[in-house]
């Protein structure tokens, strides 16, 4: 079935608690202690649940900016439909298109086959999978209720596009997908048309062709860049419209300005003109303008249609770079390799020691009461040695490691992780 297939590339997100709840549990934590309490704040209820969908065999896994925004980094905890737990980290994050890129390290992943939003047909039958409630990996069924809903904006810079669902979609769902029946991820859950906070039929995932302009950019340079064409523009209703340009048969928009030696202005676009659309793509509201634009990357060259004293007219524009009115998430540590263990000696053994728990010895089966013998073949006789092999790998890096447990040889593998 194709929910069988869709669930293994659907994962649950664990965050913890927010960056100012913990550092005020942090005031609160010494305080504590100057009394001479203690209080253990790992010991703490994990925060809120939300979704994700793996995108690529090597871990990249798309969910929801809302779902991470403001929480600890390494407290996200990713939970795999059999039951693997990693913890991830963010790659990048757009709070424009709610959308944040997450990675983790492992084996064996499957991920989702992504379709054309113009594949997608009204009224055909899809499922959500996600976290609802904290029920992981529940699966809700509905259709498809509208292609593209670009009618629901955002206060200031925002460039959603959704599709809309009946399929129930509440708390939890965000960043989960919304799935064809074929199997293929037609959109990423994301928010709900209620009043209450919970599904009353109607849901919304944003659209694959933002998501992929999104996860191609946070993939290759952990921000996005985003285009300018350098109007100004306003929309007109249709009676409006068609007293401007007969042929209309929608809203029009119509540029008020111009930006002075900007890629408009350079390519000739004048004030005045109706734009009908771009590289194809219908506009009908000044809002497009910025949906449409999130598709692109500066410097791409595309093909504005537009209307200009009855004629038709169809002009190349090269795209500026647009100044982006939000600050993007910035990691200013690099990461580097690790493995989630020490060693410690007892008598003339190794044992390993302090293994974290979904780190990555952990994850391949490893416990304290082993004793290394070697790593990839190479004699570990000392934490210096261990030291050195990790140092020496980068993340997403397989070492063979070679254990003995209760006299027995353990043979077993760690896929590193980043720190």
């Amino acid at each position: 079935m194709a929910a069988d297939k869709c669930k293994q590339s659907v994962v649950s997100i664990n965050v913890g608690l927010s960056k100012v709840t913990r550092k005020r549990l942090k005031h609160f934590e010494e305080h504590v202690s100057r009394l001479g309490g203690s209080i253990d704040l790992d010991a703490l209820p994990e925060g809120s649940v939300g979704s994700g969908v793996i995108v690529s065999t090597d871990g990249y896994i798309l969910t929801n900016d809302h779902v991470v925004d403001d929480v600890n980094e390494d407290s996200i905890l990713v939970t795999l439909h059999d039951g693997r737990r990693f913890f991830a980290q963010i790659v990048g994050s757009d709070p424009s298109s709610d959308l944040a890129l997450l990675r983790i390290y492992a084996q064996n992943l499957q991920a989702a086959t992504v379709a054309k939003p113009e594949s997608v047909r009204l009224g055909e039958l899809v499922i959500a999978i996600g976290s609802p409630l904290g029920l992981k990996f529940t699966v809700t069924s509905g259709v498809v209720s509208a292609q593209i809903r670009d009618d629901i904006v955002d206060e200031g810079y925002s460039v959603k596009k959704y599709i809309q669902t009946d399929a129930a979609i509440n708390p939890g769902n965000s960043g989960g997908g919304l799935f064809r029946l074929q199997g293929d991820l037609v959109g990423i859950n994301t928010a709900i048309l209620s009043k209450t906070g919970y599904s009353i039929g109607y849901g919304l995932a944003l659209s694959t062709d933002l998501v992929s302009a999104v996860y191609d950019d946070l993939r290759e340079d952990g921000k996005i860049s985003r285009p300018s064409l350098g109007v100004s523009a306003r929309s007109e209703s249709l009676d409006s419209a068609l007293a401007i340009d007969r042929h209309a048969v929608d809203e029009t928009v119509i540029i008020d300005k111009i930006k002075s030696g900007g890629a408009a202005d350079k390519a000739g676009l004048r004030v005045g003109d109706i734009i009908r659309s771009f590289n194809g793509m219908r506009v009908r509201t000044r809002e497009n303008v910025t949906q449409h634009m999130a598709l692109f990357r500066p410097g791409h060259t595309i093909s504005v249609s537009l209307a200009r004293n009855g004629d038709t007219l169809s002009i190349p524009v090269r795209l500026d770079t647009l100044e982006l009115p939000f600050k993007q998430r910035e990691h200013t540590t690099p990461r580097r390799s690790y493995i989630g263990m020490s060693l410690r000696s007892e008598g003339d053994r190794l044992l390993l020691d302090k293994i974290k728990r979904y780190g990555p010895a952990d994850n391949a089966g490893l416990q304290d009461v082993d004793g290394i013998v070697s790593i990839n073949g190479t004699d570990i006789k000392s934490a210096a040695d261990l030291t050195q092999v990790v140092a020496s790998s980068k993340p997403g890096d397989l070492l063979s490691v070679l254990c003995i447990r209760r006299g027995k040889e353990i043979r077993s593998t760690i896929v590193v992780g980043a720190q």
